[in-house]
């Protein structure tokens, strides 16, 4: 069985008890129902959301990304072994950045900090030193920008519990319109992302598997994949994840058409679904905003 096919029969099995095991069966037994899940209210019911990033071409101002992204995801803060992390712009000042923070949230958008990525720098958050330096550098850079919310996109294998641990400090310190939302990447480190969004379920406001590197692009599996992934975090907290632009490395390229048919796809099964991500805003500019203009504006108003 392949990695991608055994994690998506992980996802029947990630039970109320904290265990992950097996690799034969379908979605559905022994996960919490979407009624079991609070909802929060840190999101609008429906999102489009997309990674800004500061580096390559095209770069993109953060006050220029299109109103269609109901949220950012300001890619990336990267760390090291000690569990510190550093954010660090190149596409504008920092003075800038806060500027723009605080324009689109005023507009009622929201701004969310991406803490991993491919390149994190070899973080690490497993010990008590290394989620006490998470915490102690981290803060900062939210309170500095402004950020409303943070999003796990952490590729490179986690500790749940201690993640769980520093989701929940932040959530304390922060308060319920703190937004937290993850990209779990698929694959053989799907079962720990599981694992994380099991135990922080009740502070998930949206879940976006990364559909773009894990081997497999068509949407009859995107869409029985994602049922699996509602079944453990609730309905309104359930999305997508898609790229417009193929990658070396990346597989999964999706138009905005396809996006888009899925979409109603999963509506009908989902109907509260959350809402679609984009890897990433700076393709989307590269393609004349295409997606923002069209898919965007259809998932929104859904």
């Amino acid at each position: 069985m392949s990695l991608t096919r055994c994690a998506a029969a992980l996802l029947a099995v990630v039970t109320l008890t904290g265990v992950v095991s097996g690799c034969a069966a379908s979605p559905g037994a022994g996960e919490p129902s979407a009624s079991s899940v609070v909802s929060r209210s840190a999101l609008p019911p429906r999102v489009v959301a997309g990674y800004w990033h500061s580096w390559g071409t095209p770069a993109v101002r953060l006050r220029d990304v299109p109103p269609e992204y109901t949220v950012v995801m300001a890619a990336f803060a990267v760390g090291d072994r000690t569990g510190r992390v550093r954010f660090t712009p190149t596409a504008q000042s920092a003075a800038s950045l806060v500027a723009d923070v605080r324009s689109l949230q005023a507009s009622g958008r929201r701004v969310l900090l991406a803490v991993g990525g491919w390149n994190d720098g070899g973080l690490q958050i497993r010990t008590d030193a290394q989620l006490e330096a998470f915490l102690a550098s981290v803060t900062p850079i939210i309170d500095r920008y402004g950020f409303s919310g943070l999003d796990w996109d952490l590729e490179h294998g986690i500790s749940p519990a201690t993640l769980e641990r520093a989701t929940r400090r932040l959530a304390e310190r922060y308060g319920q319109r703190f937004a937290i939302t993850m990209a779990p990447i698929l694959g053989a480190r799907e079962p720990e992302q599981l694992e994380l969004a099991r135990r922080i379920a009740d502070l998930l406001d949206m879940v976006n598997p990364q559909y773009y590197n894990g081997g497999r692009s068509d949407p009859a599996w995107i869409l029985q994949h994602t049922l699996g992934w509602e079944r453990v975090v609730g309905e309104q907290s359930v999305g997508m994840g898609f790229l417009l632009v193929r990658l070396p490395g990346e597989t999964g390229t999706q138009t905005s058409q396809a996006i888009c048919t899925m979409w109603q796809r999963l509506l009908e099964s989902a109907p509260r679904a959350r809402g679609v991500m984009l890897w990433s805003v700076n393709h989307d500019r590269s393609q004349g905003y295409r997606f923002a203009r069209t898919c965007a504006r259809t998932i929104l108003r859904s």
